[in-house]
């Protein structure tokens, strides 16, 4: 089924408010930062009428989870070095920044994706395959070199 270019801007804008809804709450790791982010990419894939298994949209969290740590990682061992209160105020900043530019980068990467499927570039059982996960990969490694609006 073909897509007009207007509905897929359309698609695009929705998607976008959806992505500047999702809050992270500071210092808040794990199952819920993961539960948000799936619930996320079940409301994009929502706008984008696409229907994707909580599998599937497991796999795209996981596939990106590990881009982009190192800068985190030598941070926090710096962090160690430390007071441990000045450590838990700075891990805390640095936290908040990095859960919230990740997932928005992870929002917009999963837009990539879901346009691919909308064009007819990927088919919607292929979103967690190789060919969709490269995809949101190279989006996410783009979208974190990419400065953010303030």
């Amino acid at each position: 089924m073909a897509i007009t270019d207007t509905e897929l801007a359309g698609m695009v804008a929705q998607t976008n408010t959806v992505i500047s809804a999702v809050k992270e709450p500071a210092g808040v790791i794990g199952w819920w930062s993961q539960q948000h982010r799936l619930s996320m990419l079940a409301d994009i894939s929502a706008v984008f009428k696409i229907d994707a298994e909580p599998d599937s949209l497991n796999a795209v969290i996981g596939a990106v989870n590990h881009i982009g740590m190192a800068k985190y990682r030598i941070a926090i061992r710096f962090l160690k070095l430390l007071h441990p209160i000045q450590m838990a105020l700075i891990n805390g900043v640095v936290f908040e920044g990095t859960a919230k530019q990740r997932t928005r980068a992870l929002g917009l990467s999963y837009i990539e994706v879901c346009r691919a499927v909308k064009l007819g570039a990927l088919d919607p059982g292929e979103v967690a395959s190789d060919k969709g996960l490269r995809i949101l990969k190279n989006e996410f490694k783009r979208q974190l070199r990419t400065p953010r609006p303030h």
